[in-house]
């Protein structure tokens, strides 16, 4: 597994590097907020890899460039993968506090196709998104809606507390395959 995902990630990590220096004025622009620290939304690649499984969480600052990024980032990756998402964001009260929301992968945004098994699955996991494979900005309208409702329907945080959804800053990829799901994408 490792030797066939060593070379993905190099290369990964080197456009994630590219991605960064083009978000540094929106990762400064988020950091005034004074709520989270630059670790935990700074555009990066976070890796585990063990005999039979890579798992990777691929974190992506929000911009309007946000669709393009992550068609970058998975361009690196040999299909078949599990594929998942979720949005940390900044929530407010009333009072006009913020308060942040973390990306998890235990809360997840649910997708009508997790695993990518070809080019296709890639298409249709996008459009659900209101996305579309380019270089161009794109609007996030539709990942902010469904980050909201998946956020409502596991915490309800907007119906149940004191919160409204602010703004969405980063964006945390779960990608994980597996000798298992490899052996049987060949068969």
């Amino acid at each position: 597994m490792k030797q066939r995902f060593q070379d993905s990630i190099k290369e990964l990590k080197i456009t994630l590097d590219e991605i960064r220096i083009n978000n540094e004025p929106e990762m400064k622009a988020l950091l005034k907020y004074e709520i989270f620290a630059r670790r935990q939304i700074e555009d990066g690649c976070f890796t585990v890899e063990r005999p039979g499984l890579v798992k990777l969480r691929v974190v992506l600052l929000c911009t309007n460039y946000l669709a393009s990024n992550i068609f970058k980032v998975l361009e690196h990756i040999q299909i078949p993968y599990r594929l998942e998402i979720d949005g940390g964001s900044i929530l407010q009260t009333r009072n006009f506090e913020l308060y942040p929301y973390h990306a998890s992968r235990n809360s997840s945004i649910e997708t009508k196709n997790s695993i990518m098994r070809e080019a296709s699955d890639i298409t249709t996991w996008f459009d659900e998104f209101g996305w579309q494979k380019s270089d161009e900005a794109q609007p996030n309208s539709r990942f902010i809606q469904k980050c909201i409702s998946n956020q409502e329907e596991r915490f309800e945080l907007m119906s149940n507390s004191k919160f409204n959804f602010a703004k969405l800053g980063y964006v945390e990829l779960y990608i994980e395959t597996s000798t298992s799901m490899i052996k049987q994408w060949n068969n």
